[in-house]
């Protein structure tokens, strides 16, 4: 890939990779097109493990470990809103990439680990194609609040530390209580 190879001529062997790229446009399941899931695939799944393989040969190569955090979603959780079946299924194939290539970048100090953000108010999330979102995400609020992007950042800042040195193969939600809220509605 192109545009990893001038980041590492340009910058060297990277330390840390957050692959935060991601659309989140909604199509009901009966619904769905072959080129809307194709799309998000493409961009929310195949796009972050070919960034992953190329960066992380770097990684080994350099031989002084690092850090990738994946951020997905916390809907691999339980469902969230009506839409989700592409976004969904490209995050859970995030989720569990992450942990097989933690596995093999285990022996080389380099931890993987996945974010799962909640309901995070951003313009992607708003300005998102299909239907408007209905669902339990739509009606409720999540228990500690509404949160921001920042919120999400902290924990990748935190999986980026030394004290993050020994985990890996995690996946840690940051949706302020709502995948609790979820997984006990009655």
């Amino acid at each position: 890939m192109k545009g990893c190879a001038e980041i590492i001529e340009r910058h060297g062997s990277p330390w840390i990779l957050v692959n935060n790229a991601g659309i989140h446009d909604r199509e009901e399941l009966l619904e769905v097109t072959a080129a809307k899931w194709d799309e998000i695939i493409d961009i929310n799944a195949r796009g972050p493990v070919l960034m992953v393989r190329e960066l992380s040969r770097s990684m080994v190569a350099a031989g002084k470990g690092g850090r990738i955090v994946n951020v997905a979603s916390n809907c691999v959780l339980a469902p969230m809103v009506v839409g989700h079946s592409a976004y969904a299924s490209s995050k859970g194939a995030m989720v569990a990439f992450s942990m097989v290539a933690a596995f093999e970048l285990a022996s080389h100090k380099i931890t993987v680990n996945s974010v799962l953000p909640g309901g995070v108010y951003t313009p992607g999330a708003t300005n998102a194609s299909g239907p408007e979102p209905k669902g339990p995400a739509r009606s409720r609020q999540p228990p500690l609040g509404i949160f921001e992007p920042k919120d999400i950042a902290a924990a990748v800042l935190f999986l980026a530390t030394p004290a993050a040195r020994y985990i890996t193969s995690q996946s840690i939600a940051v949706d302020a209580g709502f995948s609790f809220l979820i997984r006990n509605r009655k």
